[in-house]
């Protein structure tokens, strides 16, 4: 039970803390009949828990509009040091599209991604995207330097090449062009995605000094 108390003459009235509309105790019924129109009783305690509920409200919303300013902030963090991050290989990108060995230059786009299995990468020719796959501190490590010029092979490519001899072709010349170079030397033999990886590797490694290892 509450106490009710008149806001005109004082007088008070225990009720329900939930009283109904209609319950005659929470109003004052003598000054109800003076003034010709009805005075509710007020409940102080009530008020006072309404008040605190409101505080508590306010509080809360300030404390989550700071927790949602703070994870907004880390997020921005996150995005600014992974973009710091990716940026050098982008970077390559950017420039390696215009490489004359292409024929045309090229307008795939990038994606970038972190992982712990090895260095690795495709080109989808037909969404004309690259995916890069680094494993390294660096995203522009000499396995990924590696991996995104031979994507951008697949992309200059026919899309019938695969790694046939228009792909290689490409893909050597392209390095060649990167390194300022004649040609790549390329070990005798059938010239399989993997030997020509190996050859541009080492030529990358040896002619663009420690930066590039």
């Amino acid at each position: 039970m509450r106490r009710y108390v008149c806001p005109n003459c004082g007088s008070g009235k225990l009720a329900p803390a939930h009283a109904r509309r209609d319950d005659v105790r929470v109003y004052c019924l003598l000054c109800s009949e003076r003034t010709g129109r009805l005075v509710r009783r007020v409940c102080e305690a009530a008020q006072r828990e309404a008040s605190d509920r409101e505080a508590r409200k306010a509080a809360r919303k300030v404390r989550e509009a700071v927790a949602r300013r703070e994870a907004l902030a880390r997020r921005e963090g996150r995005r600014q040091v992974r973009r710091s991050w990716e940026q050098p290989l982008r970077d390559l990108h950017r420039d390696w599209k215009r490489l004359r060995s292409w024929g045309r230059r090229l307008t795939c786009g990038l994606t970038i991604k972190r992982t712990d299995r090895g260095s690795r990468g495709w080109a989808h020719l037909l969404r004309d995207t690259i995916v890069v796959y680094v494993d390294t501190p660096e995203s522009d490590s000499l396995e990924a330097r590696v991996t995104l010029l031979h994507e951008l092979a697949h992309i200059a490519a026919p899309l019938d090449a695969h790694h046939g001899r228009e792909w290689r072709e490409l893909y050597l010349a392209a390095a060649a062009e990167v390194l300022g170079v004649e040609s790549i030397p390329v070990p005798p033999g059938r010239g399989s995605k993997f030997v020509l990886d190996e050859a541009v590797r080492t030529a990358m490694r040896g002619l663009a000094g420690p930066s590039w290892s």
